[in-house]
């Protein structure tokens, strides 16, 4: 065998090997599901909150989870560590900012509102007209396409999907309201 080919082989070896190690490194880095609920003066929240998980050094977001009309929020697939657990109202408002742990085997966490303005959402008045337009099934389809798009942090494909339910149905108040909240961020 010539000496060239030797060096090469040995260096696709030497690779490969390099390859082998990061990937185990990956795969043994623990991720762990956290979750919990949003209490506010005893009672859950009406909805229209967001969860998001920071790293404690900085705002860089690790995951984004929308709160449930019951309060509740899941964090699929997080690595296990310290983080801060922002509660933001649809407008952009931060109404809590805890310290969390995401650890395997952890207790859900309960997060607590204060009874300030701020964190109240005011109740929703529909006009007759709201209740009466009927939206197209193509659009109602992009805004849950939508709604995916933004729980797994892709925020300009929702911005885009969003756009894409006006282009169908100009009138569709819920993707107008949605877009103002994506693109205000």
């Amino acid at each position: 065998m010539f000496p060239s080919a030797r060096r090469h082989r040995a260096a696709v070896f030497a690779i490969c090997l390099l390859l082998a190690c990061a990937a185990a490194a990956i795969c043994q880095q623990q991720t762990v599901r956290l979750g919990g609920a949003v209490v506010q003066e005893g009672t859950r929240p009406n909805g229209g909150l967001i969860a998001e998980l920071c790293e404690l050094a900085g705002d860089r977001v690790v995951s984004r989870a929308m709160v449930s009309p019951a309060g509740e929020f899941v964090f699929d697939g997080v690595p296990a560590g310290q983080y801060k657990l922002r509660i933001t109202a649809g407008g952009g408002g931060i109404l809590a900012q805890p310290a969390v742990s995401a650890s395997s085997g952890g207790a859900p966490l309960e997060i607590h509102l204060e009874g300030s303005p701020a964190g109240r959402t005011a109740p929703r008045k529909v006009s007759l007209a709201q209740l009466q337009h009927h939206v197209p099934p193509r659009a109602a389809h992009e805004l849950a396409r939508e709604v995916r798009a933004f729980q797994s942090g892709d925020i300009q494909g929702s911005i885009a999907h969003l756009r894409k339910a006006l282009q169908i149905d100009p009138d569709y108040m819920e993707a107008h309201n949605n877009l103002g909240v994506r693109s205000w961020r």
